[in-house]
């Protein structure tokens, strides 16, 4: 066994088979195990000089777990041919990212205020030898070296059970698809070309405790970071049952576009209505066109509680969420559903298995809305059988439906 506590993985059943022959390393068999996952590589080591290590090795992995820390998770399928020097390596191949959650963390501004740009002249550092004694250089990670100095050209696919995830406001969730170039020179930063986007209806962005839901877009890779270009969208609506109960839905569409370091968030609705209407309408779940109810004047205290409540909720989330592996689990507050548990799993890279079901019941609903349809635990299966062609079955008591969903793309 072989524990790599920076990443959070043990490696298990290493196994080399090997002999030299003059200045190289023939290796007839190098495997491991991590996750349910294996590691093979065969080829061979010359060792040009004592500072020079030249590897021309073939290695190939089938869903092997690379990190499972609380940040990042990953599990891969590869075929990968590594030569170059050990300092240097060269990299190309073909990676299939088969699960992948990352999350992203705020940095310690109060860290990052206290010295991170802090530079010692000559003189500061010997003034601290002489106060404190031999002050040791700070040399860059090994990891963050050896990247720097890599050459990378590798073809990446990334299949559906691959995640975005941030557990701060705005909390988000996304799952994403698609396929990519990476490539990368010695010293230089990398860059991206292809296609990514996210799986409709598979994640959400919550803001003031109301989830927004993903239903589209991409984000096409150019090249370098701020060439790429964004188009994100997302949807708010209160009802999210199998059917519409209601005869004047209002859809609230949050639209994101632009590149990475300028992006342009726009808020509209359908039918149209002002921002005035759009906030109230996130906060009451109705807008101006309908009928007042006795809810109205309690719906600034809702969504203040809504607000408080997923604040508390949102750490036990994620803890829950890794203890019973789960790839989605999320409390949602809605202004006419109340609590609802949202929960679902990727099976297989194809087949997504989820539910939601109501933890309380509102009692303030609507004349036009049906309780019985609020209150009921709803149902997913969605099978991909292939990038175009989905198939998704949806159901609640006594409803049930399904349907195909095809794209094609020029």
């Amino acid at each position: 066994m072989l524990p790599l506590p920076v990443l959070g993985v043990s490696y298990r059943d290493v196994a080399l088979r090997a002999e030299f022959s003059g200045d190289r390393l023939l290796i007839r068999r190098a495997g491991a195990g991590s996750g349910k996952g294996t590691l093979e590589a065969s080829g061979e080591v010359r060792f040009a000089s004592v500072t020079r290590v030249e590897p021309k090795l073939h290695v190939k992995t089938r869903r092997f777990v690379l990190a499972n820390s609380n940040d990042l998770k990953a599990t891969a399928t590869s075929e990968l041919d590594v030569t170059g020097t050990l300092d240097a390596p060269v990299v190309k191949g073909s990676v299939t990212v088969g699960s992948l959650s990352l999350y992203f963390t705020q940095p310690d501004l109060a860290a990052t205020d206290a010295g991170s740009d802090v530079r010692l002249t000559p003189a500061d550092v010997r003034m601290m030898e002489e106060t404190f004694g031999y002050v040791a250089p700070h040399a860059p990670a090994l990891p963050l070296q050896l990247y720097d100095a890599s050459d990378l050209d590798l073809a990446i696919k990334m299949e559906r059970d691959n995640w975005i995830r941030q557990r701060v406001p705005p909390k988000m969730s996304v799952s994403l698809t698609g396929d990519f170039k990476l490539r990368k020179r010695p010293h230089a930063e990398p860059e991206l070309f292809g296609k990514i986007e996210p799986i409709p209806n598979r994640g959400y962005v919550q803001q003031f405790a109301r989830s927004f839901d993903i239903t589209g877009g991409e984000v096409l890779l150019n090249g370098r970071m701020k060439d790429h270009a964004v188009s994100l969208h997302a949807q708010f609506k209160p009802e999210s049952g199998v059917e519409s109960v209601s005869s004047t839905e209002v859809v609230v569409k949050l639209d994101v576009e632009g590149t990475p370091d300028h992006l342009k968030l726009t808020l509209s609705s359908d039918p149209p209505m002002s921002e005035a209407e759009i906030v109230n309408f996130i906060a009451t779940g109705r807008s101006s066109a309908a009928p007042p109810t006795a809810t109205n004047g309690t719906s600034n205290s809702t969504l203040l509680r809504d607000i408080g409540l997923s604040q508390l909720t949102g750490a036990a989330e994620s803890a829950a969420q890794e203890a019973v592996g789960l790839d989605v689990l999320e409390v949602r507050y809605d202004p006419l559903r109340g609590a609802t548990l949202v929960a679902g799993r990727y099976v297989d890279p194809q087949l997504y298995v989820g539910f939601r079901s109501p933890l309380d019941y509102n009692q303030n609903t609507s004349p036009n809305t049906s309780n019985s349809t609020l209150n009921s635990t709803a149902f997913e299966v969605e099978y991909a059988i292939s990038r175009w062609l989905v198939f998704n079955c949806q159901g609640e008591t006594a409803k049930l439906r399904s349907f195909f969903r095809a794209r094609y793309a020029y």
